[in-house]
């Protein structure tokens, strides 16, 4: 795999954006979010484990690495396949891609199922570790139907599978990238909205005009309660920032809802309107220091 991509999926993962989409399932860490660990480990250690068995020797390789090899082909495609059902398609399927396909069923033959029966036939298949030459060329033998001697080029076929990974992973990227961009451009939205209202309201109690501050108010206050609900479905589970953000709400909404009066001449009025302000700035605030 391409250790930028690699690395920019495992930055993106951990994003705070994606983080709040996966990590929470009511108080708890999700299943979801311990599945994308797992897979990402997967995927880094296979690949350490690809990139050591091409660094020996013909003489040193032993069924034992050979097996591991193919495994660790397989554990790679059952990890993106995974990845890429949580993070774009819940209905993909791996086996679809052609050269994935062809490899898995290399796996099957001579590292997973190497004993098989189909249709009360018996097809048996076996790959001679001593048989591999200094290009890593395996040499297999299948009995049964389509059987025979065949020649397996295991550098090619890790090649052909990085290759794959490597556009699923950029597939994944894009999509994390643009859930990351979407959040951002709510998180905007939402703080355009609570300027336009906030300047209706406060406009026009202080131009003493009672009737339009009571009406603007509650807009602002409607407007407020909607950008909470949206609020909540941006950033997902309780991390420590939206617990923050938790407490901001709750204490904008105590302010909204005990909010005294409109007649700017009354200084209760004006000191609410003053602590509505300032809880108002820091939520923006939050807004704009987020990661």
């Amino acid at each position: 795999m391409e250790e930028e991509a690699s690395s920019r999926f495992r930055d993106l993962i951990n994003d705070f954006f994606i983080r709040s989409e996966f990590l929470y399932e009511g108080q708890t860490i999700s299943k979801v979010w311990n599945r994308i660990c797992i897979c990402m480990d997967i995927l880094q250690n296979t690949e350490r484990a690809c990139v050591s068995f091409f660094s020996k020797n013909k003489e040193d390789i032993s069924y034992l690495e050979l097996y591991g090899f193919f495994q660790s082909l397989y554990l790679q495609q059952d990890s993106v396949e995974r990845l890429y059902k949580t993070i774009v398609d819940n209905n993909f399927k791996i086996k679809k891609i052609a050269e994935l396909d062809t490899i898995s069923k290399y796996r099957n033959c001579y590292a997973g199922h190497p004993i098989d029966k189909k249709e009360n036939k018996q097809v048996t298949s076996h790959g001679l570790a001593s048989y591999v030459t200094d290009d890593f060329h395996l040499q297999t033998y299948s009995w049964g139907d389509n059987g025979g001697l065949s020649n397996i080029k295991l550098k090619e076929v890790y090649k052909n599978q990085e290759n794959e990974i490597d556009k699923l992973l950029k597939v994944m990227i894009k999509k994390l990238e643009t859930m990351i961009q979407e959040k951002i451009d709510k998180l905007k939205t939402i703080d355009t909205n609570i300027d336009m209202n906030w300047g209706l309201f406060s406009g026009s109690f202080y131009n003493r005009d009672v009737p339009m501050a009571e009406h603007h108010f509650n807009g602002l206050k409607e407007k407020v309660k909607k950008i909470m609900s949206e609020v909540i479905s941006i950033f997902g589970g309780k991390l420590e920032e939206a617990q923050t953000m938790d407490v901001l709400f709750s204490e904008l909404d105590y302010c909204l809802e005990n909010f005294p009066g409109f007649d700017y001449n009354v200084m209760n009025n004006r000191i609410y309107l003053y602590f509505l302000e300032n809880k108002l700035e820091e939520l923006k605030l939050f807004f704009e220091e987020l990661p």
